[in-house]
């Protein structure tokens, strides 16, 4: 597409409105071409369709947390047992107490309270089709990890070009090495000791301010208003 053509599609868009449409088990929102599905039992996104086509995002957000921690295992009888590392899931179960929509200008919001370490969701659907959610939750441990996920297939997955910390990954004692940047980093899953494919495409990376993944349905923008 020229830069005239995107232009005059996002001038369209933006002369749109956002349509939720309440239904007996779900939230319907559609923001032009873009169809959004929300379960109200749950308060996870179902389904995403961009022009009547499927997008294989959804199932999401659900909240995850992990800790490391040792534990100790029996070696039998007259044996030390050992001391090794494991990991602790931190989780929990969060069941929805609320969900509300409502308009806010031309954007829909939903809002959804959990009952649980998830406190609380709220995702804004512009005419434009851009989509903004936060989350709250209260966590009472000290985490390695702590975060929201949703599912997308890994077999769809093309590369990922993003601006952060690259272009390898990271973890708790191994944070050095990496700079701020514009990297990109083809699909691949390499095992470490068995592949010597680098850099690795899955995993944990540090600080960054957008995503781009580019898969066979599409690409999908994320950006982070965190850092």
């Amino acid at each position: 597409q020229t830069l005239a053509a995107q232009r005059d599609r996002m001038m369209k868009l933006s002369e749109s409105q956002v349509l939720v449409t309440d239904e007996k088990t779900r939230l319907k929102v559609t923001a032009g071409d873009l169809s959004l599905l929300f379960g109200k039992s749950d308060g996870l996104l179902s389904s995403v369709s961009l022009r009547a086509k499927p997008i294989s995002f959804s199932n999401g957000p659900r909240f995850f947390a992990s800790a490391t921690q040792t534990v100790k295992q029996e070696q039998g009888k007259g044996k030390k047992p050992n001391s090794v590392l494991a990991m602790l899931d931190l989780s929990g179960s969060n069941t929805v107490s609320r969900l509300t929509h409502r308009m806010d200008g031309a954007n829909a919001v939903i809002e959804v309270t959990y009952e649980g370490t998830l406190q609380s969701t709220r995702w804004t659907i512009q005419p434009t089709g851009g989509i903004k959610m936060k989350y709250t939750y209260k966590l009472e441990h000290t985490c390695d990890l702590a975060g929201v996920q949703f599912d997308y297939p890994e077999i769809q997955m093309k590369l990922v070009r993003w601006l952060g910390k690259g272009p390898y990954r990271v973890w708790k004692n191994r944070l050095k090495g990496t700079r701020w940047d514009v990297w990109q980093n083809a699909y691949n899953d390499a095992l470490p000791g068995e592949d010597w494919e680098y850099p690795e495409f899955k995993g944990y990376f540090g600080d960054w301010l957008w995503a781009t993944f580019e898969t066979t349905e599409g690409t999908v923008t994320f950006m982070n208003e965190a850092e």
